[in-house]
């Protein structure tokens, strides 16, 4: 029954649709814009014979620039499929990845994001078959205290290597079976109801370690220059959004890309 729940929570969701801290759906263009009017000027026969002068003038003027143009955007095309500013952004400064050896993947996520767990889907599948020199990394997202909660919950899991077993619960506890989780009594409850240790699951969300993780994805978050969840960001060099993407899919293709202009740079 539980599959059967999975697709209709799906078909619900708008994927090109972006959570911000507390889950809430934005739009993909937060402001609209009122239609401009039109200045109306009336032809008389003088008008017209300079219009038509002035008009031929101007196309024999830009014929040569017109053809031009387009041989710099099928020059262009050839060279790069994705153009930063329109597919991804660029960050101001790179930010350092867990192995410099390898080229990362981190997605920025946030438990309570519905379009997070609708992207996991399409993200499992895709982050198995990556090439070994990329470093698939998660970081969830704190940009209010409530976050803090989900945060610790992930890297106790991290900590006492039980991610697999309880990362799709967490989603599922929240989205399909709508429980309310206010404290880390909450989050034990389903540790525990997927074979992990009560005890230990205490003593890893409490931990130093766990804390400094937290500490630092918050510092990542900043020089992320995140805007909502999900995002992917290759290699602490690009951030990579649904609205500038085109949904989740075109998230992985725009990566795809990301990871082999990275490995062709890598290989100069």
């Amino acid at each position: 029954m539980l599959w059967i729940k999975r697709v209709i929570f799906l078909f619900a969701l708008l994927p090109l649709a972006m959570c911000d801290g507390g889950g809430v759906e934005n739009s993909a263009d937060g402001h609209d814009k009122a239609p401009q009017q039109q200045e109306v000027v009336v032809d008389t026969p003088k008008n017209k014979v300079e219009k038509d002068v002035q008009k031929a003038n101007t196309q024999n003027q830009m014929a040569p620039a017109q053809e031009t143009a387009v041989d710099v955007q099928k020059s262009q095309a050839n060279n790069t499929k994705y153009k930063a500013g329109v597919h991804y952004d660029i960050l101001p400064q790179a930010v350092r990845t867990a192995n410099p050896n390898k080229i990362e993947i981190n997605e920025v996520f946030a438990y309570t994001c519905s379009h997070c767990y609708s992207f996991e889907s399409e993200l499992h599948p895709w982050a198995d078959k990556l090439p070994g020199y990329v470093d698939f990394q998660r970081t969830p997202a704190v940009w209010q205290p409530r976050m803090e909660l989900y945060a610790r919950a992930y890297y106790a899991a991290v900590v006492l290597k039980v991610l697999d077993q309880v990362h799709e619960p967490i989603f599922e506890a929240i989205h399909l079976d709508k429980k309310r989780i206010d404290d880390e009594q909450d989050l034990a409850a389903i540790f525990v109801a997927n074979g992990v240790d009560k005890d230990k699951f205490s003593q890893a969300f409490n931990s130093f370690g766990t804390t400094s993780m937290v500490n630092q994805a918050k510092a990542r978050l900043v020089s992320y220059r995140v805007q909502g969840t999900p995002e992917v960001i290759v290699n602490g060099k690009y951030r990579v959004s649904t609205r500038k993407a085109g949904g989740f899919s075109g998230v992985l293709d725009v990566a795809e890309f990301l990871i082999q202009k990275e490995r062709a740079q890598t290989a100069k």
